[in-house]
């Protein structure tokens, strides 16, 4: 790898590792703050002594973190926490659970570690596969990416495993690979909203009456639907009261957002008004650059940007639930933006990482009372 190359991959390091260090240091350097793990449900679930309890409630990363520590139970059709909507995503709290061998109270780092391997991993991949510049930062400084390591949650590693499937899929000039299926597979069982790639891409190839790829891609759904399956055949398994209400008729919860701009402004409101902004630009020149040239990422890209319009008002309604919800999203516009270098796209992956870093250090900087197991 050339200098080119390792100095990104360094000030990335520094840059990850500072907002780690800057969001655990209010914590007595407690790295199980980052799982935002509620009083209540540390009490309820008997983590271990010494786990940071946030006094004002809890987030999404304390409930892998209670997958991860369930995973002998949940093989066993016995889990003592029910989460179906969650268990869904088992690939993080599964290599979690493998690289702490069990122990509880090393999980915290190891999915801190995976976290930021996964982001390190992108963002190398994404370096060898095009030229270095302001676009290629967007792979790894994205809500996605900053959100979910602060917050210990699935998508670093579902960006990693996208990133490798087109690092990948590039370098085979878009022939599909047994690898390429393996990947994605993996990439699904991050994070379900891969569906968004994988169904979109068999109909791209089946289109062109290219069979044998289009089957490929069905292929990669095999293993979510095993996982699946054993999950509802063999565990206390229901979606019901457990979905996020995700989506909704198109543009309601856009329009919700444009007036809580206009009526209620808060921190949440204007995090996730500066995302529209982004989306909305990114939507008009994927649209014409897809209308100029059919190609497959445009494609892709188009496809994920649209799906933002069906989103309920409570996922618009904050940054850290609207800019996680399609990690693949940064990869596909990260690539597109280096294709279609122009000061447009530049000042667009510009906005993307100014609104990505303001939000990692808006939660760097939050201090939530807290207690300690």
């Amino acid at each position: 790898m050339t200098h080119s190359r390792l100095l990104p991959l360094g000030a990335a390091a520094i840059l990850i590792l500072a907002l780690v260090f800057l969001a655990i240091s209010r914590y007595d350097w407690n790295v199980s703050a980052l799982l935002h793990v509620s009083r209540d449900f540390g009490e309820a679930y008997s983590v271990p002594a010494g786990t940071v309890l946030y006094e004002d409630g809890g987030y999404d990363g304390m409930l892998y973190y209670q997958i991860a520590r369930d995973i002998p139970e949940i093989l066993k059709g016995e889990p003592t926490y029910d989460s179906s909507y969650r268990w869904q995503r088992i690939l993080l709290p599964t290599l979690a659970f493998v690289g702490s061998l069990g122990n509880d109270a090393l999980l915290p780092y190891v999915i801190l570690i995976i976290n930021v391997a996964s982001l390190l991993g992108s963002f190398w991949l994404f370096l060898l596969l095009v030229r270095p510049s302001i676009h290629t930062w967007t792979a790894i400084l994205n809500p996605a990416a900053l959100i979910g390591t602060l917050f210990a949650t699935t998508e670093p590693l579902s960006l990693f495993w996208v990133t490798l499937f087109l690092f990948l899929w590039k370098r085979q000039e878009k022939r599909i690979t047994g690898t390429q299926v393996l990947v994605l597979s993996l990439a699904l069982l991050a994070r379900e909203t891969i569906l968004l790639l994988i169904f979109p891409l068999a109909a791209w190839y089946a289109g062109k009456r290219q069979w044998r790829d289009a089957s490929c891609f069905i292929l990669t759904l095999a293993p979510y639907l095993l996982w699946m399956a054993f999950l509802f055949f063999k565990t206390p398994f229901s979606f019901e009261g457990q979905s996020t209400g995700m989506l909704a008729a198109p543009f309601t919860g856009i329009l919700a957002l444009l007036k809580h701009i206009f009526t209620s402004p808060n921190a949440y409101v204007l995090s996730s008004g500066a995302f529209f902004l982004f989306f909305a630009a990114a939507l008009i020149l994927v649209s014409r650059a897809l209308s100029e040239k059919k190609d497959v990422l445009t494609f892709l890209l188009l496809l994920s940007l649209l799906f933002f319009l069906f989103l309920d008002a409570h996922i618009w309604g904050v940054i850290t639930s609207v800019g996680r919800v399609v990690p693949a999203l940064y990869v596909l516009y990260a690539l597109f933006a280096s294709e279609h270098d122009s000061s447009v796209t530049r000042t667009l992956s510009g906005i993307m990482i100014a609104i990505s870093l303001v939000t990692a250090l808006g939660i760097a900087f939050s201090t939530h009372p807290y207690t300690l197991a």
